[in-house]
């Protein structure tokens, strides 16, 4: 079982393996094969080349040989049936890559990743991008290609491959056709009968083996094997000389190949006279061993119950038939000949089936407490151990959950559900996928019956794992209300969580942020993306109640509620929300919760006139974060800042200019709401630089995917800045009309902010607007007069407040009276307002007239104006 520092490894550690990146050792008796060697030559300046083989041609030797010859680099990923796994596939090849290939940019991984759960094809763009910045040619080889099924793998390594810049090169390595959807003509193929060794070679291979062979017992040989390497290097581990006769050599109709897939029937046979010379006990080592992928000498004690294996281990290198070697960071390991390795697992299950079965588990655990959990499952389920399976899964469920789901998932198809259902805890892991995949309705009836089968003590589970399940499910029920849309639900489980009386400071509350890294929680969570009202039947009630609770959860909803509350433009509340969400963030040393929250704290700051302390909390968020984080959250941070900088008269001039500079172009097909941001952002650049044209093809793009994805905030954005850009081009009618279409489609949520924050352009165009509905009568009865009066409200509030610091302690306004006068400032008759606050409508008549003898005023708007500029009422 992992130990606490290897449950606490990176996820992405558990994806690769060492050794698997090195070319095996040359064996002994190598024969250098020079117009093979002319043939690969060529390799590094052609675009792909192929080999193709049957088992034991000699392949992967050639490789190796080549390898060690060639000037430039060459990285080497020798495939396992586990690679059949796309996301697994593309980290080992850039890994494979970085390892020979010194300064490839370090994030590359993390950026991939990121990309690739969104969009696959979008995350091999850059990678080919990526590899377009190699100055020197590298050659990488895939070995063992034929083991790759999966026709997505085939699919996106065509695509690759069409694309692949000048300085790299693929050579792939199968024993069948590769399946790439490619014209013969951008392949260059080297495959059976070339790889078959020549009588001259075959002389040379038998001598560097010390046999002494006649021309006639050669050319025999020949015949027999054509040339196979396997088969020549058998027959001389065989013990044939000069002295036996050639009678003695097997004849020629049992070693006779007709077809490629003899070499298997061959190997067979020959394989039995080998092993007839052994000792019982180095037979009995070669079955034990046989069942990993690669040995050392402490996984073979293990596999074969004795102390003895380096004798052993050294007694069958010295058959020169058995072992490829192959060295690493973590020490010599040990591969099987692959057609070897399938004879003698073949021998053993058919043989001992529960013995390969136990074989199997015991590989897995020594795998499991080696740090190899990934190989490990690979071989718990290859043996049917499910049970010690389910459990790894369980451990690997925190590492994986929130970065690469894809693994969990495969893992859960392969396990039956019956054994998931004996384990409660790994059952609500599986059901957290289900929750986002099936029927919400079908989720919460599986919920229930786990929670029976708890509550009645199925399971053997202890009373602290109980009660850990029974709070997991509530947060589940709290989850699949997200999938709903239902916000009234998930308040109505997050609280009723509190009331049971469960600890709010477990880390399952992180699960409920799949997308933890995500910039906004308005605009990115599910069932909100930028719907006001939604965000309030969600966040009011939660925040009320967790609000005096210092854990995750409670930064989490912060941000949201800051969020909500900064559009609609109650900026002390929402500054209220941002510092808590940042402090939390900080005791937990969160960068998840603190860059949001931090960039919702510079917004508040801009809405307050305050512009340079808006950009420098950019900026000091940027510097305190390192490493990963950093490389993460950089273009989210500069995207920000330079929104910020594009939308203040104050901004630098030339901010629009660099980020075009240090950013690539938005993708086609935009996904979530921090490529969305980017995009808005580089139309915002675009229309800096006066490039009108393109600003608005990409903003028109922006329009319809946001659509398409539901997101509001996103359509809006896009809405204003089409209407800036008409604006600048004197096209005053249409600036306007585009300004209605944002305020239809905003409404009947109330947003404010994402129009006062672009400031007097867009309050002349509002101006405009207004105008024209009260000339031409207009007739938009979706968008209320009301509504319109309130944005324009908002901007001379926003120019009253200024930059004058808040004066809170003289305020003469009781409780009672702020409460009318916010009623005021929202364009709220006396009526409503009373409605609001459960009084009369004289009461509240008597309240506004107090309110204008304190403030010495005898108008609403001067009153709400006058409390703007002293700072006693946010500008709502």
């Amino acid at each position: 079982m992992f130990n606490d520092p290897s449950v606490h490894r990176h996820w992405l550690d558990f994806m690769i393996v060492p050794s698997k990146f090195e070319l095996p050792e040359l064996p002994e008796g190598y024969v250098k094969r020079t117009r093979l060697d002319k043939k690969l030559h060529g390799a590094h300046q052609r675009r792909l080349t192929v080999i193709v083989g049957p088992p034991g041609s000699g392949k992967t030797t050639l490789i190796s040989g080549w390898a060690g010859s060639h000037s430039s680099p060459v990285a080497s990923i020798t495939l396992e049936e586990a690679d059949n796994h796309l996301l697994r596939f593309w980290l080992q090849v850039i890994a494979a890559l970085q390892r020979v290939t010194p300064g490839l940019d370090a994030g590359l991984t993390e950026r991939f990743i990121e990309q690739f759960m969104q969009q696959p094809g979008r995350a091999l763009s850059e990678l080919i991008n990526e590899f377009s910045k190699l100055s020197a040619p590298v050659t990488l080889v895939l070995d063992n290609y034929h083991v790759i099924e999966m026709d997505e793998i085939h699919s996106m390594l065509t695509e690759w491959i069409k694309n692949m810049p000048p300085h790299l090169h693929l050579v792939l390595v199968s024993r069948i056709e590769v399946k790439l959807k490619l014209p013969k003509s951008a392949m260059y193929r080297i495959a059976w009968p070339s790889l078959a060794f020549t009588p001259a070679e075959a002389r040379r291979f038998c001598h560097s083996l010390k046999l002494r062979i006649s021309n006639q017992q050669l050319e025999n040989l020949m015949v027999q094997t054509e040339g196979w390497a396997l088969g020549l290097r058998m027959l001389g581990t065989s013990g044939w000389s000069e002295e036996q006769s050639s009678e003695a050599m097997p004849n020629q109709t049992e070693l006779q190949l007709d077809s490629k897939a003899d070499h298997i029937t061959v190997c067979s046979r020959m394989m039995d006279k080998v092993m007839l010379r052994l000792s019982q006990d180095a037979v009995a080592f070669l079955l034990r061993t046989s069942i990993p992928e690669r040995i050392n000498e402490e996984l073979c004690k293990e596999l074969a119950g004795t102390d003895q294996t380096a004798g052993l281990l050294a007694e069958l290198e010295r058959e020169n038939l058995f072992f490829q070697r192959v060295s690493d960071a973590n020490g010599t390991w040990y591969k099987y000949h692959p057609l070897i390795a399938q004879k003698l697992r073949d021998m053993l299950h058919r043989e001992d089936a529960r013995l390969w079965r136990s074989l199997q588990r015991i590989t897995g655990r020594w795998l499991e407490d080696s740090h190899y959990p990934m190989e490990a499952m690979e071989h718990y389920l290859k043996g049917e151990c499910y049970d010690e399976a389910g459990r790894l899964l369980e451990v690997l469920f925190n590492q994986f959950i929130l970065q690469e789901a894809w693994t969990l998932r495969s893992f859960f198809s392969r396990i039956p559900e019956e054994i998931i259902q004996t384990r409660p805890k790994l059952y609500l892991s599986f059901l957290f996928f289900a929750a986002s995949e099936q029927d919400p309705a079908r989720t919460l009836e599986q919920l229930d019956s786990v929670e029976r089968r708890i509550a009645s003590g199925e399971g053997g589970l202890s009373a602290n794992k109980r009660e850990y399940s029974m709070r997991v499910i509530k947060v589940m029920r709290a989850y699949v209300c997200i999938f709903k849309g239902d916000m009234e639900g998930l308040a109505y489980h997050l609280n009723d969580y509190l009331d049971i009386g469960f600890s709010p400071t477990d880390e399952i509350f992180t699960y409920i942020d799949y997308e933890m890294h995500h910039f906004s929680r308005l605009r990115s969570f599910p069932g909100i993306t930028g719907y006001l009202q939604q965000a309030e039947k969600g966040f009011d009630p939660i925040m009320a109640r967790w609000q005096n609770i210092r854990c995750y959860n409670t930064a989490y909803y912060a941000i949201g509620y800051a969020e909500l509350l900064y559009e609609r433009n109650r900026l002390r509340e929402s500054e209220t929300f941002a510092e808590l969400a940042i402090s939390i963030g900080e005791e937990l040393e969160q960068p998840a919760l603190m860059v949001p929250a931090a960039i919702v704290q510079s917004r508040i700051d801009y809405g307050r006139n305050r512009f340079h302390q808006a950009v420098q909390g950019i900026r000091d968020i940027s510097q305190r974060l390192k490493g990963k984080e950093s490389q993460y959250w950089m273009p989210i941070l500069d995207a920000c800042e330079t929104k910020l900088q594009l939308q203040s008269p104050e901004g630098e001039a030339d901010a629009g200019a660099r980020y075009l500079k240090d950013y690539p172009k938005p993708p086609a097909e935009l996904r979530g709401c921090n490529e969305m941001l980017c995009a808005l952002v580089y139309a915002r650049a675009l229309i800096s630089i006066e490039q009108d044209g393109e600003a608005r093809a990409l903003l028109k793009r922006i329009q319809k995917q946001s659509a398409e994805q539901g997101r509001l905030m996103e359509q809006l954005e896009s809405h204003v800045l089409l209407a800036l850009l008409y604006a600048k081009q004197n096209k005053a009618t249409l600036a306007s009309r585009t300004f209605g279409k944002a305020v239809l489609l905003s409404g009947a949520e109330g947003h404010l902010r994402i129009y006062i924050d672009e400031g007097e352009d867009l309050r002349r165009i509002a101006e405009h607007y207004r105008q024209t509905r009260h000339d031409y009568k207009t007739e938009e009865r979706q968008v209320s007069v009301r509504y319109i009066d309130q944005i324009l409200f908002a901007f001379e509030a926003q120019s009253s407040a200024g930059g004058q610091a808040s004066d809170i302690g003289r305020n003469p306004l009781s409780a009672m009276e702020r409460e009318v006068l916010r009623g005021v400032s929202r364009s709220c008759s006396s009526k409503e307002i009373a409605a609001s606050l459960g009084v009369s409508t004289g009461t509240v008549n008597t309240y506004i007239q107090r309110i204008f003898t304190k403030l010495e005023v005898n108008k609403r708007k001067d009153a709400v104006l006058t409390a703007y500029r002293l700072g006693w009422l946010d500008q709502e």
